[in-house]
């Protein structure tokens, strides 16, 4: 299981080499392992999608905004 910030890092990873395409392919990626039968993958790529989605919405964590 990934932490929380490791969570994050994947998350930002995603968001810098995808953009908007972010939450969908890591949505698809669930949804892969969801099939496969992997559900602590699939829990993981669901925390990622959640953070995506927060960042898309409310912006990125504060301790992550520029000076």
């Amino acid at each position: 299981m990934l932490s929380d910030a490791e969570i994050y890092q994947s998350a930002d990873l995603l968001i810098e080499e995808h953009g908007l395409d972010a939450s969908s392919i890591a949505t698809m990626r669930a949804g892969e392992l969801l099939i496969d039968g992997n559900m602590d993958g699939y829990r993981m790529w669901k925390r990622i999608v959640m953070v995506i989605d927060n960042v898309a919405v409310f912006g990125p964590p504060p301790h992550e905004l520029p000076n």
